[in-house]
């Protein structure tokens, strides 16, 4: 294993810190929130995940009304501690949680190690450190994610893991245990109101035709869905949330978590349909703490995560890569 560090021109020259195995070629932004930019398994050559540049100052990112548009979309990054932007939940009169929360696109502090990347970054609207602690396990990225509280009194958090996947028409997605989703958007079909239950992974139209959510088209398919739900007792009780994306050869890409922490999973399913006629291509399916998209409605639901003063709250997020049924040898660069 080695841990280099350099800078990554097709990022706009943003430094970067790597880590490399047999198997996998990860890269990392610290100072856009940590971001990877950049998840590549180097038996196949497959980038995995939705690439672009940062701002011509990066510092906009960082800015307090900051929002995750079209520009800001690629790569992975943390949504804490809201996704959607939020007057304070806490009523302190301080200004609104942004729009994808507190982490990303800000500066964070990064240590690198034989082994490991540690990024750290201080809240900006209440007083606490998230940390994230990625290491690789032969075709495994592991995360390890750690919040400290530094102030007097309890806060309440809203976790969503926030990778955006390129993937071709063919794949296919899936989410254990989950048969139903509640519908928080949608753009080019019918799956009715925002707050609607659907059918997972095959979701009927108001037309009564129905649509694959599972199967990802071409980008001409003009449709983008975001889809949360709440993981069922049966797979709390096993221990283990899991996503799984396929692709057409073969090869995978396997979230897991402990489903005690987050006891849902979010999906972002754009294929050509946001923003309208942009042909952009990108998928999202992971862990969150709560099948709500602002703190405020997940707190009003009992279902935002606590951090006490003093008592830290880590969990951890395992990503395995499995090789495509035809493989090549790993490319020296990649």
């Amino acid at each position: 294993m080695t841990t280099t560090l350099g800078a990554k021109q097709s990022y706009a020259g943003v430094p970067t810190l790597e880590l490399v195995n047999e198997r996998i070629h990860l890269t990392i932004a610290p100072g856009v929130g940590g971001r990877v930019i950049s998840l590549v398994d180097r038996a196949t050559g497959r980038e995995w995940l939705v690439q672009g540049d940062v701002p011509p100052s990066s510092r906009d990112w960082a800015l307090p009304g900051a929002i995750f548009g079209p520009s800001e979309a690629a790569g992975w990054d943390e949504c804490l501690p809201t996704v959607a932007a939020v007057v304070d939940p806490l009523g302190d009169g301080r200004s609104p949680l942004r729009d994808h929360g507190d982490v990303w696109g800000r500066p964070t502090a990064a240590q690198s190690g034989p082994d490991s990347i540690i990024v750290a970054l201080d809240g900006v609207t209440w007083p606490y450190r998230f940390t994230r602690n990625l290491h690789l396990e032969q075709d495994t990225v592991v995360v390890r994610y750690t919040l400290t509280n530094s102030g007097p009194r309890a806060l309440p958090f809203l976790w969503s893991m926030h990778a955006l996947f390129d993937l071709e028409a063919g794949c296919s997605i899936s989410v254990d245990g989950i048969h139903e989703v509640r519908l928080m958007y949608a753009a080019g079909m019918d799956l009715g109101p925002v707050g609607a239950m659907v059918g997972w992974p095959r979701a009927r139209q108001g037309d009564g035709s129905e649509f694959d959510l599972a199967a990802v088209p071409g980008e001409e398919a003009r449709t983008a869905v975001k889809l949360q739900a709440a993981l069922p007792s049966t797979v709390v009780a096993s221990g283990i949330g899991r996503t799984s994306i396929e692709t057409p050869d073969g090869s995978s890409l396997t979230i897991t978590w402990d489903p005690s922490v987050a006891k849902a999973a979010a999906m972002w399913l754009d294929h050509g349909g946001w923003p309208a006629d942009a042909g952009r291509r990108q998928v999202s399916i992971g862990p969150t703490t709560s099948p709500h998209d602002d703190l405020a409605s997940a707190s009003a639901a009992g279902q935002a995560l606590m951090v006490e003063s003093g008592s830290p709250r880590s969990w951890e997020v395992r990503m395995a890569l499995r090789p495509a049924t035809t493989m090549r040898e790993p490319a020296a660069g990649s």
